[in-house]
């Protein structure tokens, strides 16, 4: 099992690589903006990306190793960029059969009330209720034209694979119509502020074949210091003639120390690993980032039990199981934080923390289920099997996101197996099968058949 890790320290930089970085950063930028230009019209293929790299080089004088990175950078971007697009398309489909579903309940109750109001024998009770059942029908169908449009727009765009992404954010560039709002004196002012924003950022592709695991940029341990010493490969332009010394060719910055996990970059850096590195530039102050893959051992076995987790609005239930399926242990984790907050996503990363380590212990592997509430937040279930407010209520508190996210990351990390299962009917079977008849919360039967469906059992 391999995972990504990505790691940043503050480079101590010296004054001829602040110059350098300084200088360089702004016209490696106008590249990637180039080469996004190009790349966004249409894909190419194995031989004219050969051509186009070439050109790249020639027109802006970069070594070959440069022209790469950028090119499968942005090519990355895109393909990003279009995943990002289907996701939009499946919340406005969501949406709009929910508006057209409310459209059917407010067009139902000015049917039925039309007739009374035409012989003009409403109440005003009954008056004011058609009323706003028409206001409310005039906005429903105006928003369903809304979203009818977008969505064709989003169609469009991922069927001719129209790319269209502001360099620096939309929202910083559209801050220039509104400078005071925004804190800016002037139009200079903002557009310094932007084109500083926009150019922030240097990536060096990781190459396997390299004995540092990059052409360009380099990480070499000194086991003196135990520090790094970064070799950074100017790019053409930045040398002095024809001078091919390592003095002219390369910068060198000595004790770059990463404040967390020196020992596995090292350790990734012998193995040969490809390491991706990107510096960027905060308030002055230059950052590396080192992003690399490594095999986590498997430290956990289904065949002696799992730990199966029911996650809902407020807490965690926690069913513990034998090789055989039969549930030993259950415990209830109380989550008391709720919403996108920090305090909530705090506690939760610390409750699931606690649950993976526990996993690790007994060597089990946890399972969960497969949730997606994208569709149900942006979708509300036909008119005739609507759960009401507490239900909705209960969907938006949820931040299931971060749930997996810290999940799946902790597992990752701990070497725990991580196993997410179909979750159709799980509270229905537990209620059914094992809440009654053994005496215990529908929740926690529920974890029950979560583990036990994640063993292979089949309830």
């Amino acid at each position: 099992m391999s995972r990504m890790y990505a790691v940043s320290t503050c480079l101590p930089v010296s004054e001829e690589m602040n110059s350098y970085l300084s200088e360089y950063l702004p016209s490696y930028c106008e590249v990637q903006r180039d080469v996004f230009q190009a790349l966004k019209h249409g894909v190419l293929d194995n031989t004219r990306q050969s051509k186009f790299i070439s050109e790249v080089m020639q027109q802006h004088g970069v070594l070959k190793r440069t022209a790469n990175s950028i090119f499968y950078d942005m090519q990355g971007r895109i393909k990003a960029y279009l995943e990002l697009k289907n996701t939009e398309l499946q919340e406005v489909s969501g949406k709009l059969d929910a508006v057209e579903d409310k459209i059917e309940d407010q067009q139902q109750i000015v049917n039925e009330m039309k007739p009374k109001a035409a012989a003009n024998s409403l109440t005003e009770e009954e008056l004011q209720k058609y009323r706003t059942a028409k206001q409310s029908l005039y906005h429903l169908k105006n928003k369903k034209n809304r979203l009818k449009q977008k969505k064709a727009n989003l169609e469009k765009q991922i069927e001719e694979k129209k790319v269209s992404m502001c360099f620096g954010s939309k929202d910083f560039f559209s801050k220039q119509y509104r400078l005071e709002e925004n804190g800016f004196r002037s139009h200079e002012g903002w557009h310094n502020a932007f084109v500083k924003k926009r150019d922030s950022g240097i990536s060096f592709l990781g190459a396997g074949n390299e004995k540092y695991g990059n052409q360009i940029l380099q990480l070499r341990f000194d086991a003196t210091s135990k520090n790094f010493t970064m070799f950074l490969l100017k790019d053409k332009p930045y040398r002095d003639g024809d001078n091919r010394s390592r003095s002219n060719t390369t910068l060198i910055l000595k004790n770059v120390v990463f404040p967390y996990m020196q020992d596995e970059l090292q350790t990734a850096i012998q193995n040969h690993q490809p390491i991706t590195y990107r510096i960027s530039r905060k308030k002055n102050r230059w950052y590396l980032t080192a992003m690399f893959s490594m095999e986590v051992r498997i430290q956990t076995f289904r065949v002696i039990g799992v730990y199966g987790v029911d996650y809902n609005n407020g807490f965690l239930e926690v069913a513990e199981t034998d090789y055989n399926g039969n549930m030993i242990s259950a415990d209830r984790i109380p989550l008391e934080f709720h919403g996108g907050g920090g305090k909530a996503e705090t506690e939760l990363k610390e409750k699931v923390s606690k649950l993976v380590r526990l996993a690790l212990k007994h060597q089990k592997d946890i399972i969960i289920e497969d949730l997606n509430f994208t569709k149900k937040k942006s979708k509300t279930l036909p008119r005739k099997r609507k759960r009401g407010k507490q239900y909705n209520k209960m969907i938006h508190a949820f931040d299931y996101s971060r749930y997996t996210f810290w999940m799946e990351n902790l597992c990752d990390k701990y070497g725990v197996v991580l196993k997410k299962v179909n979750p159709a009917y799980t509270s229905k079977i537990g209620k059914e099968k094992y809440a009654g008849p053994r005496k215990m919360t529908v929740h926690r039967a529920a974890a029950l058949v979560i583990a036990r469906r994640g063993q292979g059992f089949k309830d």
